[in-house]
């Protein structure tokens, strides 16, 4: 009998010690599962909502993203003591206290940095499933040689190459920033030389020479994959033309007298990355254009001109590639029609690429 009174004994009290403290987990666990809700809206420094960031909880898996009014809400444990990480494409990524909510504020990603960086960078990607980039930013410079042919059409005339010239110092400078999806280039380019206008003379060889300064601008989307990509664009072209003995009509032509040609026209351009050499080609049209000659005593009608080019880039350091570039330009109208080709090489510098 003492043994079962010890027993029972012995049993009452373990079971009025677990009591309590089974009463203290059941209390317990529901503390530990109650969530709370940050609600809040993300706009950018002038007040507009940032639509499609993202907002998730540092440490979490779970992420929500913001409406079309910049508005999201996202589930927390009650206790807080966590960290929001709120980003968007083209704003600088901010950390926050968990329990804040109400107006966050991001601010944009300083240009420069838009311009410069890499898609790997800018998306968190390894590099090797980055999008390839066929437009980077970059800026060129190069030595070209230019041929150009000049025919002239019209009554009692030989439809026949009449002024010809080859240029071994054409200088070409250009560049263009990626903003994103968005490329916008200038490129510019100034050639002289002594022109045989045998075949097509109206009086003695004057032997002149011509001066050429070409300007574009140019600024479009980037659309593309893993693999490759294609830019349209709208494209504004000047040619500025001298003469070294203008005002007096050697070929009967337009080229006689100083002009200045400037046209609107649309370009699409396509490249891809292939063995580490980077591959771009396109073509232009220039479909409006003006043409100014002060001071010939006749008139030209517009040209149409028509732009082929191709580049190729070959990686020689980090930051520097060296490109072998060409581009065929026709222009034409009823008396006269000219054919320009050039070849170019030069070398482009990178400065996303400075760091790898």
């Amino acid at each position: 009998m003492a043994r079962s009174s010890d027993g029972f004994v012995g049993g009452f009290l373990l079971a009025a010690l677990m009591v309590p403290m089974s009463a203290s987990v059941a209390l317990a666990a529901p503390s530990a599962e109650r969530r709370v809700q940050v609600v809040g809206q993300v706009v950018d420094v002038a007040g507009r909502p940032v639509a499609s960031a993202l907002v998730s909880l540092r440490g979490s898996v779970g992420l929500v993203v913001t409406d079309a009014q910049g508005k999201f809400a996202l589930d927390q444990p009650a206790g807080g003591g966590g960290m929001l990480v709120i980003s968007a494409p083209g704003f600088v990524t901010r950390e926050m206290e968990g329990s804040a909510g109400g107006r966050i504020v991001l601010e944009a990603v300083p240009v420069y940095e838009a311009a410069f960086g890499t898609p790997a960078r800018d998306v968190g990607l390894p590099a090797a499933e980055a999008p390839v980039q066929a437009f980077p930013t970059r800026l060129s410079v190069g030595l070209a040689v230019r041929q150009w042919a000049v025919l002239r059409d019209g009554e009692g005339v030989r439809p026949a190459r009449a002024v010809t010239g080859t240029s071994l110092n054409l200088l070409d400078a250009g560049g263009q920033v990626r903003l994103g999806q968005f490329l916008v280039g200038l490129s510019t380019s100034r050639v002289k030389t002594k022109i045989d206008v045998g075949g097509l003379l109206v009086q003695p060889e004057p032997q002149p020479s011509v001066e050429e300064t070409v300007v574009s601008l140019s600024a479009g989307p980037v659309f593309g994959d893993a693999a490759f990509e294609w830019s349209p664009s709208l494209v504004w072209t000047g040619l500025y033309t001298q003469v070294s003995n203008a005002g007096t009509p050697w070929t009967g032509t337009a080229l006689d007298f100083a002009q200045n040609r400037q046209g609107l026209g649309l370009a699409l351009d396509a490249g891809t990355v292939l063995f580490g050499a980077t591959l771009r080609a396109g073509v232009g049209y220039v479909p409006l254009q003006s043409v100014s000659m002060p001071s010939a005593p006749y008139g030209v009608s517009d040209f149409r001109p028509v732009s082929l080019q191709a580049t190729l880039a070959l990686p020689l350091q980090p930051s520097l590639e060296l490109e072998l570039f060409t581009v065929r330009r026709f222009a034409a109208s009823p008396a006269l029609s000219e054919a320009v080709q050039d070849y170019r090489l030069g070398v482009a510098y990178r400065p996303d690429r400075g760091g790898r």
